[in-house]
């Protein structure tokens, strides 16, 4: 944030919103297959493991 934000965090924010838009055109369901796992850090919030199964739309 502020003055020290990454240039291309707008960029990425976009891509991140193109794909999920895209992704849940096609998708019926999303559901968790197991626990998700998250990765420490202390600057960023990711995931380590996000075990998912996705359902096609028909």
């Amino acid at each position: 944030m502020g003055i020290h934000q990454c240039v291309d965090q707008h960029v990425a924010r976009l891509e991140a919103e193109a794909l999920l838009t895209a992704l849940a055109r096609r998708v019926e369901r999303i559901e968790l297959t197991g626990t998700p796992r998250r990765h420490p850090n202390n600057t960023l919030r990711s995931w380590e493991s996000l075990p998912v199964r996705v359902q096609p739309a028909a």
